[in-house]
């Protein structure tokens, strides 16, 4: 044997005698050292690292968590508690998450500690990234309030949109009309147009009309003003043309002047008093329709976990409210929950007023009319004084030429468990004496009871005026009467309802004594009919009762899997032995490259007094909407027709520009392509065949639905988004004020990724090491980068600028890279050498 070979396996040899001497007898510090020595220099390069440190990918539900600290071994991987914790905080339940945290937070948790927990931990090798499964169980209760001004997952303030500090809205509706009979044909035309200019935080609105059909006339102004709100407080401001709002025994007073509101209708959030909550556990997500009374009042998208829905947007009395949830493999579960919402209360300590001063007017058939002689107030001012009790009192005053009037009015709304009991009393005085009027009302249900078999509703009013009552603008007083009412409903298991409805009334100085009952019977047949029977009896005066009988059956359903559906009813009253037959068709068409939804209807009827046949017809695209009717009478005395045409369309205008729209009630939504991104075609909030609005030959979609403080999340999808591009936030939540315009931007210029390959010094590729790209000059945060097993990297899509390649910890950059304002793609670094790799 070679002395080479025969050295260098005596070498373990001689390294156990070394350590084995060393060991026994101090006195040989040397021999140990250097036996260490020839030790590292023989198997010192070929010792492997125990473990892996990197910025690992971690996603939960399909969505990314980030990079998290880990450490990949061989025996598995383990994640640092710290930042884990801190991704899964708004995930966990307290409990669980005080688990993850630890007592050392700066510790490690591995796979089988995170089992223990309950969260499984599932790493892959080939996209070395860690995918976590957490189960409903562990998951904490979210809070989403549909009513107000986000949602805790609301992609925080970048993905918030809120108003343009200027913009203008503009609709215009055109009606035609042509009556034909006795020989005789009449056609009428006008155009009605209403605009809200908003500057600031200032909204300046005016609308009228004018004559396009030769009548003449000239333009008829309706009303016009200008109004400020301060939604944090639910404080309006107007000054123009202002109507004050009605209270139990105070009429609505139209003036020329100002008015100064408070209501929680800006600011919801504010009074959570009797707001529904319902909770529901998402395993797999998916979205969900919440619809109440058969309108479908907001969208959500949400991920796997439990949530809790508060603040429902219900209507006063009783609702059907629907959680109809679609989950992405397309199974639909739907949950059907009863609520009776009573808005008259206020939370406790909170207040709401109106006051409104100004000139009376006279509104006629032509412009509107001051009494500039003439003086009026209107106010009231309510509060809750305990979870159960709101009561208040209010003002109304008027001078006239014949002297002055006013009422003085008292209300309360007391809340028991047996329902609730509303009261009012109202004085009046004028200048020929006074009067008083005096109200009780009783509304109970069992709307509330989740599950229940049964459902009952019942409201009962009793009101009584005196001689001599009268509004404040009246010019004569009314005559005494007493009116009372009772309405009861029932639903039970089978599709079985009934109403039972009681009416009376009482005038000794009109003679009056009339009254009404009515019985309704109601029962689902199957999935798409339904019967109802009604009898009604009803006396007015002296008059002898008159009996009558309705029936009537009608069939609702889809026919065809586009979601064309088709509605039908039959229906008989013999009084004047009325037939009639209705039927109705809805479904969606393409028009201009974009989705029109279109409705039909028709009906006919039968009797002895006439014939009548009517038509109607509806198109709506995102650009405008048109209507058509047609109804034809059949008399003994002859034959009448009557057409109606209506166009109406919407302009807004912003900082980006002119865009036509569909009328705009309130506030709108303009969809805005960053530059290079005009052509695609965007979709928003997509669900099957249909979407809320989408792209087409002119463009961009507007959203012309938004409602004042009303806050709406959108989903936003591009069907021919090229490679390497993105949309930037797909989530956008929109916070629109009144009559205002919100402009959301679609893309980003993070359209850029860097991808190359690390070589080690000898050109060998180095797997699992850790990068970081870091923007030059401080703008913006790193990115943490890691190679796969052929060393190969690629970062998300970046931001125009300068960046450099680094290795974490070292100043020295391993590459330069700059990316233009316009570039997009890829840029390939190829091969980035390391001069020297650290054990």
């Amino acid at each position: 044997m070679r002395l080479p070979h025969a050295a260098l396996l005596a070498l373990p040899g001689v390294v156990g005698m070394g350590w084995s001497v060393g060991d026994a007898h101090a006195q040989a510090p040397a021999a140990s050292a250097d036996a260490q020595k020839i030790f590292e220099q023989a198997f010192g390069k070929r010792r492997a690292r125990a473990a892996q440190r990197m910025a690992l990918p971690t996603t939960l539900d399909g969505r990314e968590l980030g990079t998290l600290d880990a450490e990949v071994t061989a025996q598995g991987v383990r994640m640092a508690r710290k930042p884990l914790a801190q991704a899964l905080r708004q995930v966990l339940r307290p409990e669980v998450l005080a688990r993850v945290q630890g007592e050392a937070p700066d510790g490690w948790l591995d796979q089988a500690q995170l089992a223990a927990i309950g969260i499984e931990a599932r790493y892959s090798a080939q996209r070395i990234a860690m995918d976590l499964v957490v189960p409903l169980a562990l998951r904490a209760v979210r809070e989403l309030r549909l009513d107000a001004h986000g949602n805790p997952d609301d992609g925080g303030e970048e993905g918030r949109v809120t108003a343009e500090r200027w913009s203008l809205l503009a609709n215009w509706r055109w009606a035609a009309s042509q009556q034909s009979g006795d020989g005789t044909v009449l056609r009428r035309s006008r155009l009605f147009a209403d605009g809200a200019a908003r500057a600031g935080e200032w909204v300046l609105e005016s609308n009228g009309s004018v004559a396009t059909d030769g009548s003449g006339g000239g333009f008829e102004r309706y009303e016009t003003r200008v109004l400020r709100d301060w939604p944090d407080s639910a404080v309006r401001f107007s000054l123009g043309d202002v109507s004050s709002a009605v209270r139990p025994g105070l009429g609505a007073q139209a003036l020329g002047g100002l008015r100064l509101s408070r209501y929680y209708g800006l600011n919801p959030a504010l009074n959570s008093q009797s707001q529904p909550s319902e909770t529901l556990g998402l395993p797999n997500g998916g979205s969900v329709d919440v619809q109440v009374n058969g309108f479908v009042v907001r969208t959500l998208r949400l991920a796997p976990g439990i949530y809790n829905l508060r603040d429902i947007p219900v209507f006063n009395g009783a609702n059907d409210v629907v959680l109809r949830v679609l989950e992405p493999g397309g199974r639909v579960e739907e949950r059907r929950v009863s609520y009776f919402f009573d808005s008259s209360l206020l939370a406790p300590g909170l207040s709401e007023w109106d006051l409104a001063l100004g000139v009376p007017v006279q509104l006629g058939a032509g412009s509107r009319a001051y009494s500039s002689g003439e003086r009026a107030l209107s106010a009231w001012w309510r509060r809750g004084w305990t979870p159960a009790l709101t009561a208040g009192a209010g003002l109304q005053w008027r001078n006239r030429a014949t002297g002055a009037a006013r009422i003085l009015q008292a209300e309360a709304t007391w809340a028991v468990p047996a329902g609730t009991l509303a009261a009012w009393a109202a004085r009046s005085q004028q200048p020929w004496g006074g009067g008083h009027a005096v109200s009780l009302q009783w509304r109970a249900s069992t709307a509330s009871r989740t599950g229940a078999r049964y459902g009952a509703s019942v409201a009962a009013q009793v009101q009584r005026t005196s001689a001599g009552f009268a509004a404040v603008d009246s010019d004569r007083p009314s005559a005494s009467s007493t009116e009372a009412g009772l309405r009861a409903g029932l639903i039970w298991g089978g599709g079985w309802g009934a109403t039972v409805s009681l009416a009376r009334r009482h005038s000794p100085q009109l003679k009056d004594r009339s009254s009404s009952e009515t019985l309704t019977l109601r029962r689902r047949l199957g999935r798409h009919w339904s019967a109802e029977f009604a009898v009604s009896r009803a006396r007015s005066g002296t008059d002898r009762a008159l009996t009558t009988g309705f029936v009537s059956l009608r069939y609702s359903g889809e026919t065809s899997p586009a979601g064309t559906s088709l509605r039908g009813a039959l229906a008989y009253q013999s009084q004047d032995r009325r037939t009639q037959a209705d039927l109705e068709a809805n479904g969606v068409t393409t028009l201009g490259g974009g989705e029109a939804p279109w409705r039909v209807s028709a009906t006919r009827t039968r009797a002895q007094s006439a014939d009548e046949t009517a038509l109607r017809g509806q198109l709506f695209t995102g650009r405008g909407e048109l209507t058509w009717a047609a109804t034809q009478t059949q008399q003994a005395t002859g034959n009448t027709t009557l057409q109606e045409l209506t166009l109406a369309s919407g302009l807004v205008v912003s900082r980006a520009g002119l865009r036509l729209a569909a009328p705009v009630v309130d506030s709108a939504a303009v969809l805005v392509p960053r530059r290079g991104m005009e052509g695609l075609r965007l979709v928003v909030d997509p669900q099957r065949e249909r979407a809320a609005a989408a792209s087409d030959s002119l463009g961009a979609p507007v959203l012309s639905d938004l409602i004042a403080y009303s806050p709406r999340q959108l989903q936003l999808d591009a069907e021919n988004l090229p490679p390497g591009r993105s949309l930037g936030i797909d989530r956008p939540l929109l916070l629109p004020a009144y009559r205002s315009v919100l402009l959301v931007s679609v893309g980003s210029d993070a359209n850029t990724q860097v991808r190359g390959q690390l070589l080690g010094a000898q050109q060998q590729t180095l797997a699992l090491q850790a990068l970081r790209l870091q923007p030059v000059g401080g703008k913006g945060e790193a990115i943490d980068l890691f190679t796969n097993r052929r060393g190969g990297f690629m970062s998300p899509p970046l931001r125009p600028g300068r960046y450099l390649l680094v290795r974490p910890g070292e100043a020295a950059p391993l590459a330069r890279v700059e990316i233009g304002p316009e570039q997009s793609g890829v840029v390939d670094l190829g091969g980035v050498t390391l001069k020297e790799v650290k054990p």
